[in-house]
């Protein structure tokens, strides 16, 4: 009887001592983005943070893609001027708090020499506290808006959230 379990076990415990590993994709070399060329006409665009309180997770509004590109270490980078190009620009931003997240493509008509700001804004909605974020971006100099503003649900836990409670 004991032979007959001893392949079944050998199974079980490859696909424990398994089960925590994965492979890391690696990203073409194409597909990162690439600050413009010195000379070319230019402008600047930064994330915003959130500091919601002394125990809570910064809320955290970047760019992550310019273009369909990534940016490298966008998160960490947030409040970095990124170069883009002048000229229309789609602006992929992602918001980040903890383990939540939401996305969205904004459409930027980048004027040369102009300073951007990506803003965020987050809450819940609806009777279930569905959370969600809105993402814009303005012009850093005079604060107006320059993209539609973009409503996302937000993503990355099922528990319901309740601000009251966490802050």
């Amino acid at each position: 009887m004991a032979m007959r379990c001893l392949p079944l076990l050998a199974i079980a415990a490859g696909l424990f001592v398994t089960a925590g590993c994965h492979t890391k994709t690696k990203v073409p070399n194409d597909s990162g983005y690439a600050v413009p060329a010195s000379g070319a006409e230019v402008a600047t665009i930064t994330g915003s943070r959130r500091r919601p309180g002394f125990l809570a997770e910064d809320h955290l509004g970047y760019v992550l893609l310019v273009d369909s590109k990534f940016v490298g270490d966008a998160a960490k980078a947030w409040n970095q001027p990124l170069k883009i190009a002048a000229g229309r620009r789609i602006i992929t931003a992602e918001y980040r708090n903890g383990t939540f997240t939401a996305r969205a493509d904004l459409v930027l008509e980048a004027k040369p020499g102009a300073t951007y700001q990506l803003k965020i804004v987050n809450g819940t909605e609806g009777g279930e506290g569905k959370r969600f974020n809105d993402f814009w971006i303005v012009d850093a100099r005079s604060g107006g808006l320059v993209t539609d503003v973009y409503h996302a649900e937000i993503s990355g836990n099922t528990a319901p959230y309740n601000p009251f409670s966490v802050y």
